[in-house]
C-alpha cells in the first residue's frame, strides 16, 4: 500500500504531458487543385503585390498527436520574383490567422502569426519564416505556379510545407 501512495504522490508532481511544447510539422500537399491556394494582385503604379493565401493542412507532433489546421492570410511584397521587374520577392509579410484542431482531443486553438521573408524567390519555391510577436517560431516553403507561370497564368493551387513551435 505504501508503494501505491508513494507512486500517487509522485504522479501529481510530474508535469502533465499536455504542457509539452507542440512542435508541428505541417503539409498541404495538393498540387492540381487541392486544399491550398495563393492569389496575387499587382498594386497599381508600384512594384508591390498583394498576397492572399488559404488552406487546410495536416500537422503532426511526435509527442502530442495529429492536428488539422485551417489558415488564411493576407499581405504584401515588393516584387514577385521572376514575374516582376525586380527579379526577387522583397519584404514579404503575410498576416496569418490559423485554427489548430486536435484530432485526439477535439479541442481548437486560434493563433495569429506572420509568414514572411526579407528577400526570397518566386515562382515555384518561396521559402518563408514563421514569426509570432517578433520571434521566429518556424520556417517553411510554398510552391505555386509551377513551370514559371506568372499570375494571372497558371493555377492558384499551392503546396505549403512548414514546421513551427507553439
Amino acid at each position: 500500500m505504501g508503494a501505491v501512495v508513494g507512486l500517487s504522490a509522485f504522479a501529481v508532481t510530474v508535469p502533465a504531458h499536455a504542457a509539452d511544447p507542440i512542435q508541428l510539422d505541417c503539409s498541404v500537399l495538393a498540387p492540381g487543385g487541392g486544399n491550398g491556394s495563393t492569389h496575387f494582385d499587382p498594386v497599381p503604379h508600384t512594384d508591390k503585390w498583394a498576397w492572399s493565401i488559404s488552406g487546410i493542412a495536416t500537422c503532426n507532433d511526435q509527442q502530442n498527436g495529429q492536428y488539422q489546421l485551417t489558415f488564411t492570410g493576407a499581405g504584401t511584397s515588393t516584387g514577385l520574383g521572376l514575374c516582376s521587374s525586380s527579379g526577387t520577392v522583397d519584404n514579404l509579410s503575410i498576416a496569418m490567422d490559423l485554427t489548430l484542431y486536435s484530432i485526439d482531443t477535439g479541442t481548437a486553438r486560434s493563433m495569429h502569426e506572420n509568414w514572411g521573408a526579407s528577400s526570397t524567390t518566386f515562382p515555384e519555391t518561396t521559402p518563408f519564416l514563421v514569426t509570432q510577436n517578433g520571434a521566429q517560431i518556424g520556417q517553411g516553403t510554398l510552391i505555386t505556379h509551377i513551370f514559371d507561370h506568372c499570375p494571372p497564368g497558371g493555377t492558384s493551387s499551392t503546396v505549403f510545407q512548414w514546421t513551427q513551435s507553439i
